[in-house]
């Protein structure tokens, strides 16, 4: 009972101290225009991968999924990921809050295994850099590599997962760099 003096004025503090703080935050201007997928060119073949599909994703109108297949090897698939950058342009941050995402789907018990085997940066042209990470995953009893591309272009994120049977020679390919770079060239928004 003694302890209850103490809690309800720390209880009133934190309120009003949350309460200052949001009061606090800038408003944010920037409007977020709504993907069309008719208003976005893209490839209908990039490398040996070829145009599968196109949505936007579910509960999401701002962004669009393009799913290319390649048939050579029926498992690979290359998924590109477009939508606004909105309130959050730092791609550093965008970036590790995916990371976290995927591990707590891990946790969830949608991925059996999630293991990143590399971290690095590439460049998609002359002035864009994408990050670049390496996974081996099994998800439903099959094990295979994804590789994560994130970079900004435009106002936009572009995002591509290549994934990949498990196969001893993909580590030491050039984890999709290529495929990637046509697609980041060839991809473009029209007003």
């Amino acid at each position: 009972m003694k302890y209850i003096f103490f809690i309800i004025p720390l209880f009133a503090l934190l309120l009003a101290s949350g309460c200052a703080h949001k009061q606090a935050t800038p408003k944010v201007t920037k409007i977020i225009k709504h993907l069309d997928l008719s208003k976005i060119n893209y490839p209908k073949e990039v490398g040996s991968y070829t145009l599968f599909s196109k949505e936007k994703i579910k509960n999401n109108d701002n962004a669009i999924m393009i799913r290319y297949v390649d048939y050579k090897h029926a498992k690979a698939f290359m998924d590109c990921y477009i939508y606004p950058q909105g309130r959050e342009t730092n791609i550093t941050t965008h970036y590790q809050d995916f990371l976290s995402g995927l591990n707590f789907m891990l946790k969830k018990g949608e991925f059996k295994k999630l293991t990143t085997l590399k971290e690095d940066k590439v460049s998609l042209d002359q002035n864009t850099t994408a990050l670049r990470t390496l996974f081996e995953m099994q998800n439903k009893n099959v094990a295979y590599y994804s590789t994560l591309y994130l970079a900004p272009l435009e106002d936009h994120y572009f995002k591509v997962r290549l994934s990949n049977p498990l196969t001893s020679d993909f580590p030491s390919s050039d984890l999709g760099e290529k495929d990637v770079k046509e697609l980041f060239k060839n991809l473009r928004f029209n007003p």
